[in-house]
């Protein structure tokens, strides 16, 4: 963490980004509907998560932009610990600042669906969610090296209701 003070959020930088916004599924569908295209096979044999209820934001799923509380350094450390050896990719760091109450949600995976909880923002959780959990560092585990896999599968959801101007977005590269 750049400064001890803040939190931060980390979303990929899309590789097909076009402009200085990240939008939602739901949203980019209607303003870059090729790109929306691309997005929506990360989604193939999960296509009922788009339709997921977010309680907290009285939303669905593809209305929100997904970002990670853990930092980008221990995802890669817990990956290549089990051989799993990726390219260098940017991230954008995202100031915590921007998330509240009623435009952020957090979404708490589990083994099974019905253990997964969707809890209503508060400042204060963003530090208990910091690290990749063992859940994942076991799931990481199991995928065969060089075999794809869900990078966030297990690891904590930042739902956030809105888009994000990432003009000004400090980017790193991990």
């Amino acid at each position: 963490m750049r400064d001890k003070e803040k939190r931060f959020a980390y979303h990929l930088v899309p590789p097909n980004l076009r402009g200085a916004v990240l939008y939602p599924l739901n949203q980019l569908k209607l303003i870059y509907p090729d790109i929306a295209a691309a997005h929506m096979t990360k989604y193939q044999g999960r296509l009922h998560l788009l339709e997921k209820p977010i309680p907290p934001l009285d939303c669905l799923w593809n209305d929100v932009l997904m970002l990670s509380p853990v930092h980008p350094t221990a995802m890669k450390a817990a990956m290549e610990e089990v051989g799993h050896f990726r390219p260098a990719r940017q991230w954008f760091e995202i100031d915590a600042a921007l998330f509240r109450r009623d435009n952020t949600a957090i979404f708490l995976p589990g083994t099974h669906p019905s253990e997964e909880r969707i809890l209503p923002f508060e400042p204060h959780c963003l530090a208990q969610y910091t690290q990749v959990p063992e859940a994942q560092k076991q799931f990481y585990r199991q995928v065969e090296p060089g075999k794809p896999f869900l990078l966030f599968g297990g690891i904590p959801h930042i739902l956030y209701k809105g888009s994000i101007d990432v003009t000004d977005v400090h980017v790193i590269e991990i």
